[in-house]
C-alpha cells in the first residue's frame, strides 16, 4: 500500500523548497546581525507564500479543528522558545541578536518537523498510519495540512512578537539607564 494508494501525495519540488528554506532561515538566525525588518518579516513573507500555495479549506469537523489548534499551540510555544532564547543586545543604538543553541533547536524542531512528518506520510507504513488515524479521528486531509502548516505560522509569528517585545524592553531598559544616570 504506497502514498498513491492511501490518498496521501507525494512531496512536490515546491514543497521540499519551502520546507528546506524554512530549515534553513536557522543559518541566518546564528549570525549576529541587526535586528531590523528584514529579518523580522522574512519568515513571515515565507509562511505566508505557504499559507498561499497549501491552505484551501478549514478541516471540517471538529477533531480537525482540534489538531490544528493543537499544533498551532506546539508552534506557539515553540515561538516562544525561540525567541525568547536569542540572544539580543545593544551597540551604539542599534539593537542586534543571535540565536543560540537552544533557539536554534527550537527553530529546527518545529520547522524540521513538517519535513519529517511528510516524509513519514509518504513511506508504506506512514501512510498507512495517517488514513487509520484520519478514520479512527474523523480526520480529513485538511487537518493534516491546515495542522502543519498552522504550527509553522505560529512559531514564526509567535517568535517575531517575543523579538520585537524583547527590543522593546531593551530601549525603555536603556533609556531608563540614561534617565537615572543623569
Amino acid at each position: 500500500m504506497g502514498s498513491e494508494a492511501t490518498g496521501v501525495r507525494s512531496m512536490t519540488t515546491y514543497d521540499w523548497v519551502t520546507d528546506i528554506t524554512l530549515i534553513a532561515l536557522v543559518l541566518l538566525q546564528l549570525r549576529r546581525r541587526r535586528l531590523g525588518l528584514i529579518q523580522l518579516l522574512l519568515p513571515i513573507v515565507l509562511v505566508a507564500l505557504a499559507v498561499w500555495h497549501y491552505f484551501a479549506v478549514w478541516p471540517g469537523t471538529s477533531n480537525g479543528a482540534l489538531l490544528v489548534g493543537g499544533a498551532t499551540a506546539v508552534g506557539a510555544l515553540l515561538g516562544v522558545g525561540s525567541g525568547v532564547c536569542a540572544r539580543m543586545w545593544k551597540v551604539d543604538g542599534t539593537v542586534f541578536v543571535r540565536a543560540g543553541a537552544v533557539a536554534a533547536v527550537l527553530w529546527i524542531v518545529g520547522m524540521g518537523f513538517r519535513l519529517g512528518f511528510q516524509l513519514w506520510a509518504q513511506s508504506d507504513i506512514g501512510a498507512a498510519r495517517v488514513v487509520t488515524l484520519s478514520m479512527q479521528h474523523d480526520l480529513d486531509r485538511a487537518a493534516w495540512v491546515d495542522a502543519l502548516l498552522f504550527m509553522a505560522i505560529a512559531q514564526v509569528l509567535v517568535r517575531a512578537f517575543v523579538l520585537v517585545v524583547r527590543r522593546l524592553l531593551l530601549a525603555r531598559a536603556t533609556v531608563l539607564a540614561r534617565s537615572s544616570a543623569a
